[in-house]
């Protein structure tokens, strides 16, 4: 992949997920043991996965990049707005990096909700797609409504630059639009992660 240039959107979110094939956060550890994660239960190796919201600086447009714990120092360092380089490995197995930048034009914008860190709970629910996780934080407090999606805004893109397909696109137009109304499902999702972390499962290899 060639390296591009993007600012920071907001705070990268960090949670313990199955990466093999499509990258799910694991239920268990999520929800601190009240759901059980059907990968833990045929042994899949959990790891930590970041997922970071940015402004492409080509065209402005948000697009979400997947990052590794290996590097979650660096990453977690750099604030709102900050100019950074993204790029991979010459292999396609190799992590996502992302570099901060000494001199870059400084980011700016008429909307307002993006001089505000982005809110990602909401389309990464859409994006994962677990089921029980929503019904979960919906007993726990948190609000069923989001914001609707500006259907006639230019299509988010993903960090190659190509279009996502029909799903993932509506799901990166919440992360694109105005977020207030996804607040509760943050709040909600923040104090369960926040909370006491259960005991590595015995379903699986146990890696929680």
């Amino acid at each position: 992949m060639k390296p591009w240039q993007a600012w920071i959107a907001g705070p990268c979110h960090w949670y313990l997920c199955h990466s093999k094939g499509k990258t799910k956060p694991c239920l268990h550890h999520m929800t601190n043991g009240a759901l059980k994660c059907p990968r833990c239960e045929v042994g899949e190796h959990a790891e930590e996965v970041g997922y970071l919201p940015l402004y492409r600086m080509l065209d402005g447009k948000p697009v979400m990049v997947i990052v590794h714990e290996a590097s979650r120092e660096q990453i977690d360092g750099l604030k709102l707005h900050a100019p950074v380089q993204v790029g991979r490995g010459a292999e396609r197995s190799d992590p996502v990096w992302v570099q901060p930048m000494l001199v870059a034009p400084r980011y700016t914008s008429s909307i307002a909700d993006r001089l505000k860190p982005a809110k990602l709970t909401p389309s990464l629910l859409k994006i994962w797609k677990v089921p029980g996780l929503m019904e979960w934080l919906l007993k726990r407090g948190a609000a069923p409504a989001i914001a609707a999606p500006d259907e006639t805004a230019a299509p988010p893109v993903k960090s190659d630059g190509k279009p996502f397909d029909g799903f993932h696109a509506a799901a990166a137009r919440r992360y694109a639009a105005p977020a207030s109304a996804g607040s509760a499902v943050d709040d909600v999702l923040g104090r369960a992660l926040k909370g006491k972390q259960p005991k590595p499962s015995t379903n699986g290899d146990g890696h929680h």
